[in-house]
């Protein structure tokens, strides 16, 4: 009985912690003009070079969590419910693809599993910015953010 209640509490207790390091995310971050390597990164996924506006919202419903990823000035809309360390499946464009949030250390980390690649995204947040780290093969580009 005793074992059991360990169990229990310290699993009360991971959950406590991943919360908290998670609702510290929580908020609507707009992309500023500051921008690296962006043009390399879309070039690897076969897309335009986006230089527009750019919205992430992370946001709690629950015991879940959703990234609503906009780009105002293309329409574009995508809003991924997630549980950390679980997988999920999406589709863009009817391909689709899994993916899994977590958190290291300090940061939050998205893995995008598509078809043909892998896409890392590494969040980081400092006060009122928020610096978006993308990846895909050995390109890294980054995109900086204010909460608004």
């Amino acid at each position: 009985m005793a074992f059991m209640r360990i169990i229990c509490l310290g699993t009360l207790a991971i959950a406590a912690i991943e919360g908290a390091g998670l609702d510290a995310f929580l908020g609507k971050y707009e992309s500023t003009d500051r921008r690296e390597n962006t043009q390399a990164f879309a070039a690897a996924l076969k897309q335009d070079d986006i230089h527009a506006k750019i919205i992430n919202e992370f946001s709690a419903s629950g015991d879940e969590y959703h990234h609503k990823f906009s780009v105002p000035s293309k329409n574009y809309v995508q809003d991924l419910p997630f549980k950390l360390g679980e997988e999920r499946q999406a589709a863009f464009n009817g391909t689709n693809y899994k993916y899994k949030y977590t958190l290291e250390g300090d940061s939050l980390k998205a893995n995008f599993d598509l078809p043909d690649r892998q896409v890392d995204q590494m969040f980081t947040f400092s006060g009122n910015e928020m610096v978006k780290t993308y990846k895909v093969g050995d390109v890294t580009a980054k995109v900086w953010f204010t909460k608004v």
